[in-house]
């Protein structure tokens, strides 16, 4: 998986999914057919991301990638081992660890937060 972002690690304006640099630790969800990935880092070892992916439940096709820091890194979403959150109307909540927070002011950062997607 990939998105646009310049932050550490990245390659012509985009980062990628490095397994090695993610500790996959956060309980799965199943949300309205999807299944939700989430990922943390190995021991804040740089460069990493936080990381959100959902497939389809029934053909395993990606249909979505998040990361909360895609231009600083770190966002790691680690939930303190607990599972992802969904309500009726598809959204999903989670928690994003340390990392730069500028959504306040326009920017797409969002280390340190509760968030719904």
């Amino acid at each position: 998986a990939s998105l646009a972002g310049n932050g550490p690690g990245s390659s012509h304006g985009k980062i990628s999914f490095d397994p090695k640099h993610e500790d996959q630790r956060v309980g799965l969800l199943l949300s309205q057919g999807v299944v939700y990935i989430a990922w943390g880092s190995y021991c804040d070892n740089p460069p990493y991301y936080g990381w959100l992916m959902g497939y389809q439940a029934s053909t395993l096709r990606q249909t979505s990638v998040y990361s909360p820091e895609q231009n600083t890194g770190q966002g790691g979403i680690w939930q303190s081992g607990s599972g992802l959150a969904a309500d009726n109307a598809g959204n999903i909540y989670l928690i994003s660890g340390e990392g730069d927070f500028n959504l306040n002011t326009g920017g797409s950062e969002a280390g340190d937060s509760v968030l719904k997607l």
